[in-house]
C-alpha cells in the first residue's frame, strides 16, 4: 500500500498474474511438437499482419482508432500524452496497450515471416507488412530490432551461400571486438554510444541511460 491501495493492487497485479499463467499452462497443453508449434507461428504471423493494418491505418488517420472505440465501448475517457505523438504524427498502437508493445510483438515476427513464408513474393509481402506495422508505432527498439532481423538474417543466408564455417562465432567474436573498441576509444562507453546513436527522441534516450546506470547499480548492490 505505498502508492495504491489493495483493490487497485489486486486489479492490476491479478491480471499480470492470470495473464502469465494461463499463457504459460495454454502453452503446455497445445505447443508439444514441431507441428503444433509451427501451425502457432502461422497463426501468429496472421495475427500480426492484421494488427499491423490497424496499425498503418491509425498513422495514416492520425488517430488511435482502437482507442476509440475501447473507450466509446467502457465510457472511459480517452487522453492522450505528448508521448503518443512523435515527428507530428501519432504513434500507432492497434489493439495494443502501448506502443512500444505493438512495436515489440510485430517486430519479433519479422525473422519468422522470413523464414517461414514459402516463395519471394509471399515472404516480401509478410515481412514487409509486419515491418510498416513496426514503423507505425515509431519507437526505437523495435525499429532497431526490425533492422537486426534484416541484418542477421542476411547474414546467415550469405554465409550459407559463402560456405563460411562458423559463422556466428566469428559474428560474436566482432561484436565482442567492437563493444570492447567503443568501452576503450569513447569516454561515454559502449552502452551510452549505442544509446545515443539508435534512439529515436533524445530524451527517450536519456531515460535508457539512467535505467542502464541506475539497474547495474542496483543489481551488484543485491
Amino acid at each position: 500500500g505505498v502508492n495504491h491501495d489493495f483493490i487497485r493492487a489486486l486489479e492490476s497485479g491479478g491480471i499480470i498474474a492470470f495473464e502469465l499463467v494461463f499463457g504459460y499452462l495454454t502453452a503446455r497443453v497445445f505447443l508439444r511438437d514441431r507441428v503444433a508449434i509451427a501451425a502457432f507461428v502461422n497463426l501468429l504471423l496472421l495475427c500480426m499482419m492484421a494488427a499491423s493494418v490497424v496499425l498503418l491505418m491509425e498513422i495514416a488517420v492520425g488517430r488511435r482508432l482502437i482507442y476509440e472505440v475501447t473507450a466509446w465501448l467502457t465510457g472511459n475517457t480517452l487522453v492522450l500524452t505528448e508521448s503518443a505523438y512523435r515527428f507530428g504524427s501519432v504513434r500507432a498502437g492497434g489493439p495494443f496497450a502501448h506502443p512500444i508493445h505493438a512495436g515489440v510483438f510485430t517486430m519479433l515476427m519479422v525473422a519468422f515471416a522470413i523464414l517461414t513464408s514459402t516463395g519471394i513474393a509471399k515472404r516480401i509481402f509478410r515481412a514487409g507488412l509486419i515491418t510498416a506495422g513496426t514503423i507505425a508505432t515509431l519507437s526505437s527498439a523495435p525499429l532497431i530490432g526490425a533492422v537486426l532481423q534484416f541484418g542477421l538474417v542476411t547474414y546467415h543466408y550469405m554465409c550459407g551461400r559463402l560456405r563460411i564455417l562458423n559463422s556466428w562465432k566469428l559474428f560474436f567474436l566482432a561484436l565482442a571486438t567492437l563493444f570492447v573498441f567503443l568501452e576503450m576509444t569513447s569516454n561515454r562507453g559502449a552502452i551510452k554510444v549505442l544509446v545515443q546513436l539508435t534512439a529515436l527522441d533524445p530524451q527517450t534516450g536519456f531515460y535508457r541511460i539512467l535505467i542502464w546506470t541506475f539497474g547495474t547499480e542496483n543489481v551488484l548492490a543485491n
